[in-house]
């Protein structure tokens, strides 16, 4: 389908220098308890995540719960 008139988009413009900028990082003070838990958690799927992996594609039934106490969110808030 052609148009028969051109369509110009806005262009984009900078982001204003010196600004508060939504790419910083957070600031992990503000909840301590928060990124300690997702570290913990994170930790533990790199270790035990591998006991709760599902390789086989021809296994139909269904996923039971965490296994693996380590990899239960709960434990870490």
């Amino acid at each position: 389908m052609a148009l028969s008139t051109l369509e110009l988009l806005p262009v984009a413009q900078p982001a204003p220098v010196g600004g508060e900028t939504s790419l910083a990082a957070p600031d992990k003070t503000a909840y301590p308890d928060l990124f300690s838990g997702a570290e913990a958690l994170v930790e533990a799927y790199r270790l035990h995540g591998y006991c709760q992996a599902s390789i086989n594609p021809l296994d139909r039934s269904p996923h039971e719960s965490p296994l693996v106490a380590e990899l239960d969110p709960g434990a870490y808030g």
